[in-house]
């Protein structure tokens, strides 16, 4: 099936094309869409990571509807050039504890995001590139 890529300003303003009927399909993030899907407006045709969402425990994932294929979204801390240290680690710890506390665990289960487990900081100021 020949598809064509459609750039959209985020998530939200593509959902509402698929849902008016302005574009067939739609790869996104299922936190965009899921909300949508309860509600009848669209349909996760399929999870794109390894296992299927413990928020859409009925919808499959990209390989058991036969295609070979696993992603993870990624989701960043951005911060500009030259931040402190200290700021960062600062910054580190208290997203670690959120991500920690009751909250951020009901909404990996019913909002589609996947936690992981916060250790030391897995980003780092970022260097231009040369």
């Amino acid at each position: 099936m020949p598809m064509t890529h459609v750039a959209y300003r985020g998530g939200a303003p593509a959902a509402q094309d698929l849902i008016g009927g302005q574009v067939p399909l739609m790869v996104d993030t299922a936190v965009e869409t899921i909300e949508h899907h309860r509600a009848g407006k669209v349909r996760i045709l399929a999870v794109t990571g390894a296992q299927r969402s413990k928020a859409l425990p009925d919808v499959p994932t990209l390989k058991e509807s036969g295609i070979d294929v696993t992603a993870d979204a990624f989701f960043g801390l951005y911060g500009p050039p030259g931040m402190p240290p200290e700021l960062v680690q600062r910054i580190d710890r208290a997203v670690a504890d959120a991500l920690r506390g009751p909250r951020a665990r009901s909404a990996s289960t019913t909002s589609a995001w996947c936690r992981r487990t916060p250790g030391r900081p897995s980003w780092r100021p970022s260097r231009p590139r040369t």
